[in-house]
């Protein structure tokens, strides 16, 4: 599981030798040799190729397919590719019906060649698997790779960044020619284009949240990829601390100013719930926020509750003039 779902695994040292700890110092001890052979070794390298050939375990969606307090059935999809994972976890068998896949019809072998006794599925015209027998512990994994005909945005790295700063865009199918990237309206500067990854130069847009959008120079258009944060200068880490602001249950405090960072005043775009324990506890509210250096920003905090209903402090507007290149700190009171 840790292999075929969302996020980056880490696997620590001695996994795959089925190595334990009795606590500390002893968490890991030297390796006296190194076992090739092991189920856990050989389900690592087969997993670890699977993550790097089928891009459905790296930018994948997932969907639970059939779900019990024993077994666990998901899909990972990307474009067309896909990746069938089901874990029968308990010492009880399971005759697997109603289950349906995004595969295309056929037939399909577990990819870890039974090392957990996983079997052949076949899949149907209308996405339906036979009937499946799950043993005891038993695990299979089924995939189908496609190389998309269409752009697909898997993911942009960073996500946020700065006009001149160089991004990355991964996935697949952007083709060998070079197209266009769309951050909004603005086209971007192209760096380097390949099937699989550009690197663009963030245009000179204002700052604020940005759709990314990938146009082949066949005119195929990818999916939106929504919210990359388009900084308004150089950044600072500033601690802002509200104290009094009593709220009810469900009432959360946020902080909303006058630069993209602090949402320009939308409050969709505020920034929090803030923390009121710890540090600060209750009724003051604290959170760390990243907002342009040496500026002199114009904020405001709010409450709102599980229904979106906000209240706004009163008064004036409070104003902070931001380090240059240090952390800060403000702290002000509730304005009732």
């Amino acid at each position: 599981m840790l292999l075929t779902s969302r996020g980056v695994p880490n696997i620590y040292y001695g996994t795959e030798q089925y190595m334990t700890g009795i606590g500390d110092p002893y968490n890991r001890k030297m390796m006296s040799s190194f076992n090739r052979s092991t189920k856990a070794y050989n389900i690592i390298k087969i997993l670890s190729c699977l993550r790097k050939s089928n891009m459905a375990l790296a930018y994948g969606y997932t969907r639970e397919r059939w779900v019990n307090s024993d077994v666990f059935i998901y899909e990972r999809k990307f474009g067309e590719s896909v990746v069938l994972v089901a874990v029968n976890r308990s010492s009880d068998t399971y005759d697997i019906t109603g289950l349906f896949t995004a595969l295309p019809p056929g037939k399909y072998t577990d990819i870890l060649g039974r090392i957990l006794d996983g079997e052949d599925i076949y899949v149907n015209t209308d996405g339906s698997v036979d009937e499946l027998k799950l043993n005891p512990e038993e695990v299979g994994i089924w995939h189908y790779k496609a190389d998309s005909k269409y752009p697909i945005i898997g993911h942009i790295g960073p996500m946020i960044g700065k006009q001149s700063h160089t991004i990355t865009i991964d996935g697949e199918g952007f083709g060998s020619n070079i197209g266009s990237v769309y951050f909004g309206s603005e086209i971007a500067d192209i760096n380097f284009w390949s099937d699989k990854q550009i690197r663009v130069i963030v245009p000179d847009v204002p700052s604020g949240d940005y759709s990314v959008m990938v146009s082949t120079t066949e005119g195929l258009k990818s999916d939106i990829y929504d919210n990359f944060q388009v900084l308004s200068s150089n950044q600072v880490c500033v601690r802002f601390v509200v104290k009094g602001a009593e709220t009810f249950l469900g009432e959360n405090v946020y902080i909303v100013g006058n630069v993209a960072e602090l949402g320009n005043w939308r409050v969709d775009k505020s920034f929090g719930p803030m923390f009121n324990q710890i540090i600060y506890p209750y009724p003051n509210w604290y959170y760390d926020v990243s907002v342009p250096a040496n500026r002199l920003i114009e904020f405001k905090f709010i409450k709102k509750d599980d229904k979106e209903n906000v209240i706004w402090e009163s008064g004036p507007n409070h104003t902070y003039l931001t380090p240059l290149n240090s952390t800060g700190k403000v702290v002000v009171n509730w304005q009732q």
